[in-house]
């Protein structure tokens, strides 16, 4: 069966499934299963709903677990969420709603969320466009555009999905926040007294660059500064 040369899942494992379920349904599951130790070692423990695309995208959950520091105990709207791997240490941390406009890809990170017992009602998930979604109450806002044009990486922010200037004006409404950005790509630079970049790095490899704006920016300072002291 071409499922057990691709996903290296069991013959046995196959055939039940697909009396159970229907061919493509069985087919996503092995793909899923096929993928779990590879998501663990990028995410974290446990059960993880991915598709390949989507495990390449995410962020590290070393990388996502810093991150998540730089909030504090703020609510945040982690915009273009994906599978919801920077969402989940958000979670631990606060209430986040999480924002994806890939239907498929929303109901992975409702799916990544709710598994997870610790996250109970800290979270939420909606299916929409990042632009849609201004800030609340002075939430602080973390967001991952899509660097993919044509499924091609992209360092120009303003091919991202949503482009930069919408970027900037979701982050201009908010009380602050970070956004994820490719290792190379260079912003507008005329507001940088009010930006702080940070390039993360992990096992000797640059991840990602991040723009930090307003409450996030001091937050960060002061656990520098309290990380120094100690």
């Amino acid at each position: 069966m071409d499922e057990v040369a691709k996903h290296g899942v069991d013959a046995a494992v196959i055939r039940r499934l697909r009396r159970e379920f229907s061919d493509d349904l069985a087919s996503q599951i092995c793909s899923f299963a096929s993928l779990q130790s590879k998501a663990r070692l990028k995410l974290g423990d446990g059960v993880w709903w991915v598709t390949p695309r989507a495990l390449q995208q995410a962020t590290a959950w070393q990388v996502a677990r810093l991150k998540s520091k730089w909030f504090g105990d703020h609510d945040v709207i982690d915009l273009c969420c994906g599978i919801g791997g920077d969402a989940v240490e958000l979670a631990r941390r606060g209430r986040v709603v999480a924002v994806e406009k890939d239907r498929e890809l929303a109901r992975l990170a409702s799916a990544n969320l709710s598994i997870r017992d610790e996250l109970i009602g800290r979270s939420a998930v909606i299916c929409g466009d990042a632009r849609q979604f201004a800030p609340q109450n002075n939430e602080l806002v973390h967001i991952d555009p899509d660097r993919r044009e044509n499924l091609r990486r992209s360092t120009r922010p303003d091919l991202y999905q949503p482009p930069w200037k919408d970027v900037q004006i979701i982050i201009g409404q908010s009380g602050g926040g970070v956004v994820k950005l490719a290792p190379a790509a260079k912003i507008d630079q005329t507001d940088a007294e009010s930006t702080h970049r940070v390039w993360l790095s992990l096992k000797g490899s640059v991840r990602e660059q991040d723009a930090l704006y307003g409450d996030a920016i001091s937050i960060a300072a002061a656990q520098l500064v309290m990380h120094d002291a100690a």
